[in-house]
């Protein structure tokens, strides 16, 4: 229970906090000490995924507290992917980087399902309508070909890309061989980094053509966010090791909070519509930076590292071949081709979510504790997932594969006639992709776990359901 006087100061400075007033350092001192005794949402927060947070970014820990009650029941890890997809969006080819690229992120949560993980796919656009030049950001869910991207493209610079049941959406995309989905996940692979450079249709013709294709066009500097939200195995059921050799998924940040299974319930304090407070900030804010660019006949504006941040950047975060960095350290005890790429991901996406943090808190450059939550959280985050992805893909993947399995039979030959196991490899699709002994294991396992029979006719291993 909170004593009153204690209540009494606590609604004092929150008041206070709240109106044109500031805090002096030792108010917001205090301030900070009774939330984290208080505010037990917030602790949980920062406990589960935040870690300390810094206390500089009083603007993002609003926005967080709002998004905490922006359901009747919302998960944690949905709660930080709103969060980072709403700022890293906002701010996205009007601020850049001091390595010049500009703020979107790919992000994917993971949550257990009943837990309030839908959030994903509301709350970045609601807060993105607080925006008065909202009209320039696309939010879509779906982009099925390159020529819907083309067409998007066309009219708007800013693609925000918001993915319910990301796993299934992604599965085809990822492991397809169709040539239409394969240049669709080139590109979309291509665009993280072509913030500061063109995007080019694939689709035209020089004199409108005789299919009536479009003239040819340009974007200058594409942003294209990602925010996807699934269960754990959902997603590792679409996954393999070549998705992080290849670099796709090295692009990603995961927040997987899968082993949290009892979200934030707010049936009494929900508040569904962004808070006045907030909306104001944020148009506020849009509209002091659009002034800003105006004024001084910029396209962006560059916010850069501070002294301390940019040693931390170069000395602490450091690279593969600098020596006594963290991701030095990192590629030296593996496979080092694919932790440099790995890692050199948590960097780029370190500074992008650094640099969108400190232009929504209105500051001039990025502070030392901005990067290093960043990349801490980022690093630590993704660590996390493939830990799990190494633990449980396989297994996953081997489920997968029965399931297909027995519904290729269900399907195909349900009639009772058996397949040979030349036919399977040859024709029936969850089987010839598999290596010879890949095949014959499957099918073992099929027939042991009593799904399928088993019989040699004239030297011809046969299989069919089992009766």
């Amino acid at each position: 229970m909170l004593y009153p006087k204690l209540k009494e100061r606590m609604e004092y400075l929150t008041e206070k906090f709240l109106s044109k007033d500031s805090l002096s350092t030792e108010e917001m001192q205090e301030q900070c000490e009774l939330d984290c005794m208080y505010n037990p949402k917030w602790v949980k927060l920062q406990y589960l995924y935040l870690g300390k947070f810094p206390s500089r970014l009083k603007e993002s820990k609003k926005l967080l507290e709002w998004i905490t009650i922006s359901g009747h029941v919302a998960h944690p890890a949905a709660i930080i992917a709103s969060y980072l997809s709403s700022v890293t969006t906002m701010f996205t080819r009007e601020v850049y980087t001091e390595t010049k690229c500009s703020t979107p992120l790919y992000i994917v949560a993971l949550a257990p399902t009943g837990t309030g993980k839908d959030i994903v796919t509301k709350v970045p656009i609601k807060i993105l309508h607080c925006i008065r030049d909202k009209n320039r950001i696309e939010v879509t869910s779906k982009v099925s070909s390159l020529g819907a991207l083309d067409d998007i493209y066309n009219e708007c610079p800013i693609v925000s890309l918001i993915v319910d049941e990301f796993g299934d959406a992604f599965g085809t995309l990822l492991k397809t061989n169709n040539p239409v989905q394969i240049e669709l996940r080139e590109a979309i692979k291509a665009l993280y980094s072509k913030t500061d450079g063109t995007y080019e249709p694939k689709r035209y013709s020089s004199s409108g053509g005789r299919n009536n294709l479009r003239p040819y066009w340009r974007q200058l500097r594409p942003s294209l966010s990602i925010t996807g939200i699934c269960t754990k195995a959902q997603l590792l059921d679409h996954l393999d090791d070549k998705f992080i050799s290849d670099g796709f998924l090295n692009r990603f940040i995961f927040i997987d909070g899968s082993s949290t299974s009892e979200p934030f319930e707010n049936m009494s304090n929900v508040a569904l519509e962004v808070p006045e407070k907030i909306r104001n900030y944020i148009a506020d804010t849009k509209l002091d930076l659009f002034n800003h660019l105006k004024s001084n006949h910029l396209d962006y504006k560059v916010i850069p590292l501070s002294s301390d941040a940019k040693d931390y950047y170069e000395k602490k975060i450091g690279a593969s071949y600098k020596e006594n960095t963290d991701i030095k350290n990192y590629c030296s005890e593996g496979d080092k081709e694919t932790r440099t790429e790995i890692s050199a991901r948590w960097r780029e996406n370190a500074i992008r979510l650094a640099t969108a943090m400190s232009a929504y808190e209105r500051d001039e450059e990025v502070h030392q504790d901005t990067l290093e939550w960043a990349y801490t959280f980022i690093k630590t985050a993704n660590l996390a997932f493939y830990n799990t992805f190494e633990q449980e893909a396989g297994n996953s993947r081997w489920d997968e594969l029965k399931r297909k399995g027995i519904h290729w039979f269900q399907e195909h030959a349900n009639s009772g006639n058996w397949v040979s196991l030349t036919n399977l490899s040859r024709s029936a699709r969850p089987f010839k992709g598999l290596k010879s002994s890949e095949r014959t294991e499957l099918l073992q396992e099929l027939v042991q776990i009593g799904k399928l029979e088993h019989q040699i006719n004239d030297k011809t291993n046969e299989y069919r359901l089992k009766v």
